[in-house]
């Protein structure tokens, strides 16, 4: 993308939040308007992302599996005291105590 391409874009960005803050005046502060808004914000930040130079470092690590994998046989009996302290996930974080 050239210099002037991405001046544009973001001459467009500018814009577009123009118009959604003014939505977001008429309609209130409805939750579709805040993912507009957000989506907005996302826009600016990868225009500036584009602005960075090319060497900027070194890529960064394609996201997913690393490592290898354990197979945990069915029915293998984990030990407990490699979850002592561990919140449960999906409880809101209470923990339970085992007498």
């Amino acid at each position: 993308m050239t210099t002037e391409q991405i001046a544009g874009v973001d001459v467009l960005i500018h814009g577009l939040r123009r118009y959604v803050e003014s939505l977001q005046v008429q309609v209130g502060d409805s939750v579709a308007v805040r993912r507009l808004m957000n989506d907005v914000d996302r826009l600016e930040l990868d225009l500036g992302d584009l602005r960075l130079p090319q060497d900027a470092g070194p890529p960064l690590p394609p996201v997913g599996r690393g490592g290898h994998m354990i197979q945990v046989p069915d029915g293998a009996e984990a030990d407990p005291e490699l979850w002592h302290g561990v919140d449960d996930e999906g409880i809101g974080g209470h923990r339970r105590h085992h007498a």
